[in-house]
């Protein structure tokens, strides 16, 4: 018993851990530029029950499979060495890839949590999962969900190994922040020079999440149409710093800016990705000029 009480103690470790970088995560998604501190008692009582819960769930299961083997042997009048040998059979597995799926798991388990506990202390009330390209059928299935903050805890995973995570649903975040502007309020060299410095491509999503600039046949949009169309639509939020804080388009979650050479696409914008802040991107920019020569 002591035995499994330290597994308890391990998986129960790690989780808050990983609820801390999840957290996070969650601050630095938004870029606010606040520390996250897994503080909150009962996030952390939440936490120590749900972990004690799954380290029992597994360990029910490791029983279950040595009571239906050594049941097996003793009906199929099986040596007792034999029976041993698979007994011991079933701890490598435990140890081995059983102990790893669980770890995987549980970190992911404690890395969305604490995530929503970060986008929580933030005033996001509501977000969305977000699965990886090439993920298993439930997980597609399930991209794009909306939750509430408490409908989503413990949610993530949707099973053993699973990647999926929580974007926050930008859209729906409330911009009245201190600090925070929206882009079309914004006339000045912050937002022009942005633009005309910048083209915007699509970043690993599908054709569906693209909008289209509504252009004449054969024109390709200058950066002050892009730049024009993200202000009238209201897509955006800069700080005083004039530091992007938040994009929110109408049907997803962030935006990624990035530059690129082929002007060809600055007809299309994603309403899915990423989100990269000025400074970030000004160091992309600096990059892609000396790389490129634009």
């Amino acid at each position: 018993m002591g035995k499994y009480k330290e597994f308890e103690k391990i998986i129960y470790r790690y989780t808050h851990e990983a609820s801390e970088l999840g957290g996070q995560a969650a601050v630095d998604t938004i870029e606010l530029g606040h520390r996250f501190h897994f503080e909150d008692k009962d996030a952390l009582n939440f936490l120590k029950e749900n972990a004690v819960q799954l380290s029992e769930s597994s360990l029910s299961r490791l029983n279950g499979d040595i009571n239906k083997v050594i049941a097996e042997g003793i009906k199929n009048g099986a040596p007792i060495r034999e029976i041993t040998k698979e007994v011991k059979g079933i701890f490598n597995d435990f140890r081995g890839y059983e102990a790893e799926r669980i770890a995987r798991t549980e970190i992911a388990r404690g890395t969305n949590n604490g995530a929503l506990v970060g986008y929580d202390g933030m005033g996001i009330k509501v977000v969305e999962i977000y699965s990886n390209p090439g993920a298993c059928p439930l997980c597609r299935a399930r991209h794009g969900d909306l939750m509430s903050i408490d409908q989503a805890t413990n949610t993530l995973p949707l099973h053993p190994n699973c990647y999926c995570f929580w974007l926050p649903r930008a859209d729906i975040t409330n911009p009245n922040v201190d600090g925070w502007k929206s882009m079309g309020d914004i006339s000045g060299e912050i937002v022009k020079g942005l633009a005309i410095d910048t083209a915007f491509r699509r970043v690993s999503m599908a054709p569906e999440t693209m909008v289209k600039l509504k252009t004449k046949p054969g024109h390709i949009p200058s950066p002050d149409e892009v730049r024009l169309f993200i202000e009238t639509a209201d897509m955006g939020f800069i700080d005083e710093a004039g530091q992007i804080c938040l994009v929110s388009p109408a049907e997803s979650g962030l935006w990624k800016f990035a530059p690129i050479k082929e002007t060809e696409d600055l007809g299309n914008i994603s309403l899915s990705g990423y989100y990269i802040g000025k400074r970030q991107l000004t160091r992309q920019l600096k990059k892609a000029r000396k790389t490129y020569g634009f």
